[in-house]
């Protein structure tokens, strides 16, 4: 058995390589030359940084980038993550770590996989085989040219995120006007079942539900009424709440065609019949939990009048490199 049970699939391919590496006996360890793949994938499907092994591929993976549309998705988003403008690639690697590819560049691939045309993913997937292949520019006035495949799936994946986020911003207004109108905040799980009018794609259920749970402070599902009587979509918990586990509860509650994914982040369906029970269900079984409606997270807290705060910036600033 793996010892390691944090690996997820990025470093598990890896790994295999690392073995077809031994099995062929190659001179060359050409399996490295993948770790920067693996550390964005590890850090993207936010695989456990306690595990050693985990760390060592990020760190690693971080130093040594070598895939051409890793790089142009970092210079795209340059200065969000070094806070300097036109930063040398030395300065751009020393900024690199799980919360920057995290907040800056993994959301961008994301949003091309959610929102993209299918002919967007395509040149995305090829981008990741050759990031220098010169391939037709779709950029607005370039029709003609040609452009590496890296820096044109880069600018389709910051427009896709673009798409996302507008789409998103609608998606949010029009479910916290029906929240309020159904009065759907009675129940301890907030459920949202989206109807024909809600025409944003269903691929941004998750990041629909995670927003509405950060902002109303509990278990959020939101999902669609299907033609078999089910409904199905994505379920979000909170991490820091005393339900430490949404998934557990839901598959206890015993109600759910299914529930598949992690503990406070998965796929679920339950049939319409039984909603009306699961609320009931779910409403006494959670009285009394603490899901942090009345809290707020920080993760430093000073007074900005205090004498010794610039200090404290200079000292933790002169760590920038150490991460955990």
């Amino acid at each position: 058995m793996y010892k390691n049970k944090e690996l997820t699939g990025a470093g598990v391919v890896y790994q295999f390589c690392r073995y077809l590496d031994w099995y062929f006996k190659s001179e060359n360890t050409n399996a490295n030359k993948y770790m920067d793949l693996a550390a964005w994938g590890i850090i993207g499907d936010m695989g456990s940084m306690l595990e050693l092994e985990n760390r060592y591929i990020v760190k690693e993976g971080l130093k040594n980038i070598n895939n051409k549309l890793l790089w142009a998705l970092m210079e795209k988003q340059a200065y969000s993550i070094t806070g300097v403008m036109s930063p040398s690639r030395q300065q751009l690697i020393d900024a690199m770590n799980p919360i920057s590819v995290a907040f800056y560049i993994v959301p961008l691939v994301n949003a091309m996989i959610r929102v993209g045309t299918m002919d967007e993913k395509c040149r995305l997937f090829e981008a990741f085989l050759d990031g220098d292949k010169m391939i037709p520019s779709g950029k607005r006035g370039a029709k003609g040219t040609f452009e590496k495949a890296g820096i044109e799936a880069a600018r389709e994946c910051s427009n896709a995120r673009n798409r996302q986020n507008k789409s998103l911003e609608v998606a949010m207004d029009k479910t916290e006007i029906k929240i309020h109108k159904y009065d759907l905040l009675e129940n301890r799980i907030l459920f949202v079942r989206l109807d024909e009018e809600d025409t944003f794609p269903s691929e941004l259920n998750g990041l629909l539900a995670m927003k509405l749970s950060a902002k109303f402070k509990r278990p959020t599902i939101v999902a669609r009424l299907n033609e078999q009587g089910f409904n199905r979509g994505s379920m979000r918990g909170l991490n820091q709440s005393e339900l430490v586990s949404f998934k557990d509860f839901l598959t206890k509650s015993g109600m759910f065609e299914y529930v598949q994914g992690h503990d406070n982040a998965a796929g679920c369906s339950i049939p319409n019949s039984h909603l009306s029970d699961f609320h009931k269900w779910a409403n006494e079984a959670l009285v009394g939990i603490d899901f942090g409606e009345n809290c707020y997270d920080v993760n430093f807290d000073r007074i900005a009048a205090d004498d010794d705060l610039a200090d404290i910036i200079r000292d933790i600033g002169a760590h920038g490199g150490i991460w955990g």
